[in-house]
């Protein structure tokens, strides 16, 4: 989805208070521009972020965090099978890596902005479906067990990748692989364990 997709149809509804709430504050940054003549504000749409410190609450966290916990629990316990919401796992999925987004504010912070037209998608340019992401995460974790799909519950929007040449042309590049950034994300929730989980060490995770 590029920047100029914003507002041309009913967001997913699912989504729409999020969303809602979201393109209530960048037209405000918009805004405010237009009253004082110059971009004293830029507003970015990161995809959803990860990274070490994320929130792993499997009822608030987003899906990669609350993955994270849900497969480690399901290894501790010794459970058989995981259940997932959904039909399959067929939506995919853009992620970035906190160090990202900090990075790229940094750079549009110390750049010239002036020239350019906001607001800015800040992704990748890859996504991943639900299922390989649940495998992956399943697989870092070391949880061996079945993963299901409870097909009651929704799926949720079909994709969430962002177009981001715009950011890229800037001059910025993304620095944090997903393999990479996903593996650094389940050390950071091992190591603050209030329970250390033993059997799964670091050098596991680098497996």
């Amino acid at each position: 989805m590029a920047e100029t997709a914003l507002l041309s149809g009913y967001p997913e509804p699912t989504s729409l208070a999020n969303a809602v709430s979201k393109i209530a504050g960048m037209q405000m940054c918009i805004a405010y521009n237009q009253q004082y003549g110059e971009q004293r504000f830029i507003p970015v749409i990161p995809n959803s972020a990860f990274g070490p410190n994320d929130n792993f609450d499997p009822k608030s966290g987003h899906v990669l965090s609350s993955l994270t916990w849900r497969f480690h629990e399901a290894r501790q316990t010794g459970a058989q099978s995981l259940t997932i919401w959904g039909s399959g796992g067929t939506p995919r999925r853009g992620f970035i890596h906190a160090d990202d987004i900090a990075d790229a504010s940094i750079a549009l912070l110390a750049g010239d902005t002036t020239m350019l037209a906001l607001p800015l998608n800040l992704g990748t340019g890859r996504d991943i479906s639900i299922r390989k992401l649940a495998e992956t995460i399943a697989r870092v974790i070391g949880y061996s067990g079945i993963i299901e799909w409870d097909t009651s519950k929704p799926d949720g929007s079909p994709r969430k990748l962002l177009e981001s040449s715009r950011l890229r042309a800037f001059g910025w590049q993304p620095a944090v692989s997903f393999e990479e950034g996903l593996k650094t994300t389940c050390q950071s929730y091992l190591d603050n364990l209030i329970t250390p989980f033993e059997e799964l060490t670091a050098k596991e995770i680098g497996n």
